[in-house]
């Protein structure tokens, strides 16, 4: 499968608590972040409060989205707010079709389905 690697810088604004947990997925999945750690506070109430911080993200796109979309379903009172997600191509959603039952992630009547589904969708 070939794609176009883009590193573009994105701003992602991150409300909920242990900011650094969305920092770990995001330089995990080979993505470069910058933020300010939000201010420690030191009394046992404060722990539950939603601390605001801005990420600066330098790397792929998709990337980006697709560790974004895993983290929102782990911890889904935790808000995530970055710009729309980029619409690929029909060539480029086949591709990825194609590479997961190469990889054995979905099997083959599952990828006929979503074949199918993704080709109705463009018409």
């Amino acid at each position: 499968m070939s794609s176009q690697v883009t590193d573009d810088r994105i701003q992602v604004v991150y409300k909920g608590v242990r900011p650094g947990a969305l920092a770990q997925q995001l330089r995990e999945a080979g993505l470069s972040v910058s933020y300010e750690p939000p201010m420690e506070l030191e009394d046992a109430g404060s722990l539950l409060a939603a601390a605001g911080v801005v990420f600066e993200v330098v790397g792929d796109t998709q990337i980006l989205w697709s560790v974004v979309r895993a983290f929102r379903s782990r911890f889904p009172r935790a808000e995530v707010e970055a710009p729309p997600a980029p619409e690929l191509t029909l060539e480029e959603r086949l591709a990825r079709l194609d590479d997961l039952m190469e990889r054995g992630v979905i099997t083959e009547e599952e990828h006929a389905r979503q074949r199918t589904r993704i080709q109705e969708e463009s018409l």
